[in-house]
């Protein structure tokens, strides 16, 4: 992954934790008005932003694992031409 996509990831990342902050305060918002139908939507944009979250800790994860994985390839003399942008 070269670092553009890497910095995207993690502006998207930024972004999905600040709309997770405003929707949690729009659903306090609603229940302090009673608002028990835009509680629900509110209920379910937070848990679409969780969602996301985990698929990107979960790539990160992943990520991780590949880097060492390559670097022990590397380490043991083990020529990774597909790995050349994503390891120096």
């Amino acid at each position: 992954m070269d670092m553009n996509r890497n910095s995207s990831l993690i502006v998207k990342e930024e972004k999905l934790l600040n709309n997770g902050l405003k929707t949690i305060n729009y659903l306090y918002s609603s229940f302090l008005n009673k608002d028990l139908e835009s509680a629900r939507l509110e209920v379910q944009e937070i848990l679409h932003v969780i969602e996301m979250l985990d698929q990107i800790e979960v790539r990160n994860v992943r990520r991780k694992k590949f880097e060492e994985l390559v670097y022990t390839m590397k380490r043991k003399g083990i020529k990774i031409d597909f790995a050349k942008g994503i390891i120096s």
